[in-house]
């Protein structure tokens, strides 16, 4: 975040991480809990999309490994196998690049851009 903009502490960094690895839903499911006090579902991300987004998001800054998140990995392999959601599929192929799985992330973008 820091090479984006210089004006964030790394303790708030570190704080919404923190805050964010505690969403993970404690079923090894590799969800992340949504909130179920939203008021509304309109234009709300579907579970699939917030879990690809918050993998690619956690595995950004380099501090999370494959190995860290690997449920949620996992989940989103399974979603990927059937998804053919270009956004699913960008994140995720993102997130397995920043974790160094360059061979899977290019399956998963080549079904982009063949689609």
């Amino acid at each position: 975040m820091n090479t984006v903009v210089n004006f964030v502490s790394e303790a708030d960094l570190n704080r919404n991480v923190d805050w964010l690895m505690d969403r993970r839903n404690p079923d090894k499911s590799g969800h992340w809990e949504l909130n179920p006090k939203a008021l509304d579902t309109f234009g709300r991300a579907s579970q699939d999309v917030t879990d690809a987004y918050l993998v690619w998001v956690m595995t950004q800054n380099g501090k999370f490994s494959y190995d860290d998140l690997e449920n949620e990995f996992k989940n989103l392999k399974k979603v990927s196998e059937t998804s053919e959601d270009p956004y699913i599929l960008a994140l995720y192929s993102g997130a397995l690049f920043n974790v160094g799985k360059k061979e899977e992330a290019i399956v998963i973008s080549a079904r982009i851009v063949g689609s």
